[in-house]
């Protein structure tokens, strides 16, 4: 594939083994701030739910609306973004997902609550697509670094996400976490400034995807397949969260003490997004998609008899082979279907996560009948062993992108 004339691309063959283009780093900070403020729900949802009167599993419905609107919106983004440029949802969507997800704690009303959520969920779907997108196509032969590096930048908002709002709602309340307008809304345009002085930006310099046609030629059979598998590792992604979340509060933890919990395991995501960014190379990439969450398997069992220590030391085991397969898995979908990336990176960054979180909010949700629910980790370490095996049956892409 060759870039047109107006495409601005390293000549990658003399680029330093660390080398990521300027605007990769900023749409990794930009994605640190989307991914603060989305993830500022995770160990408040029991306190949301007594917030707004909601008993038995209606918190529950609320955290799929959430999902829903978070991830499988971003196929929908992906689907329309290989069609039609939407280059200002990359700073438009930032802005909406902050200002609704920062006024959620300041209602008691549920219709208002949902509303709020399913407004920011959206936008936090509008932002991902296009953003990988153009941070692929920034390094085409090291794709993986560049997705890395951004993929990087989410979990590591992730991290920090529960421990601040965990702290906020701890101190102030859950009304506190509208002190999110204070600073994420004057970050992200700042950040929209430096990309405007930034000359080596995908945004300027890649218009359009070369070469690309419309994504209902994408082959649905191999996209069906990438999503299974990713569906099958997100299980584990989103279900420890959740099931630290309420496992941690009817022993009688703050939000403060699950959100540190949490932090743990969204930073082990983030620091193996920076392990594979720099560690693996395209060569690596299939044996780490079969091997990771093989491996990764073994600790999440293990959380089920795990406190303290050990199972802070789990949860960043566990985490850390999540982050250096999931990049990788990101950049195959972008590969294995180049005339439809966009709808390929929301397949395996968005619906696989709605589908998979789907289900484990159903099974924590169902933990509560259950004689020993710290044994729902049993049941998300199989799902990564799964996800693992299956890969096996993956094909091998080209060396050369």
């Amino acid at each position: 594939m060759k870039p047109t004339s107006a495409t601005f691309i390293p000549d990658e063959k003399r680029l330093s083994y660390t080398f990521v283009p300027r605007m990769v780093v900023i749409f990794a900070l930009l994605h640190v701030i989307v991914d603060i403020i989305a993830s500022q729900t995770m160990p408040v949802w029991p306190e949301l739910g007594r917030q707004l009167s909601l008993r038995g599993p209606g918190i529950h419905w609320v955290i799929v609306l959430w999902l829903l609107t978070t991830s499988l919106m971003q196929v929908v983004f992906g689907y329309l973004s290989d069609r039609i440029r939407m280059k200002y949802l990359i700073w438009f969507a930032p802005l909406v997902a902050a200002a609704a997800l920062s006024l959620v704690g300041l209602t008691n009303s549920v219709f208002v609550a949902c509303l709020l959520i399913a407004v920011g969920g959206t936008a936090t779907a509008a932002f991902h697509p296009e953003a990988v997108s153009m941070c692929g196509a920034s390094m085409p032969t090291h794709r993986s670094r560049a997705i890395s590096v951004f993929v990087m930048g989410g979990f590591l908002g992730q991290m920090a996400g529960p421990a601040y709002s965990g702290w906020i709602v701890h101190s102030w309340g859950i009304g506190g976490l509208s002190v999110g307008l204070v600073w994420a809304l004057p970050g992200i345009l700042v950040l929209r400034a430096f990309a405007r002085r930034t000359a080596d930006t995908p945004s300027q310099s890649i218009p359009t995807t070369p070469d690309a046609t419309p994504s209902h030629h994408a082959p649905w059979l191999l996209l069906s397949s990438i999503l299974s598998i990713q569906t099958l590792r997100t299980v584990s992604a989103t279900g420890v969260p959740l099931t630290l979340a309420f496992l941690l509060d009817e022993q009688g933890s703050n939000t403060f003490q699950i959100g540190k919990f949490q932090s743990v395991f969204n930073g082990g995501i983030g620091f193996g997004g920076l392990v594979c960014a720099f560690l693996f190379k395209q060569r690596h990439e299939h044996s780490v998609l079969v091997w990771m969450p093989i491996l990764g398997a073994v600790p999440l069992g293990l959380l089920a008899i795990s406190t303290g220590w050990a199972m802070t030391a789990a949860l960043a085991i566990s985490a850390l082979t999540v982050g250096i397969a999931m990049p990788i898995m990101i950049s195959y979908g972008q590969q294995l279907v180049p005339t439809a990336e966009r709808l390929a990176s929301s397949m395996v960054m968005g619906a696989s996560w709605g589908i998979g979180g789907c289900f484990a909010t159903v099974l924590v949700g169902s933990m509560r009948h259950w004689t020993h629910p710290e044994y729902v980790y049993l049941v998300l370490a199989f799902c990564s062993a799964l996800s693992g095996v299956l890969s096996l049956f993956l094909p091998n892409v080209s060396k050369e992108t």
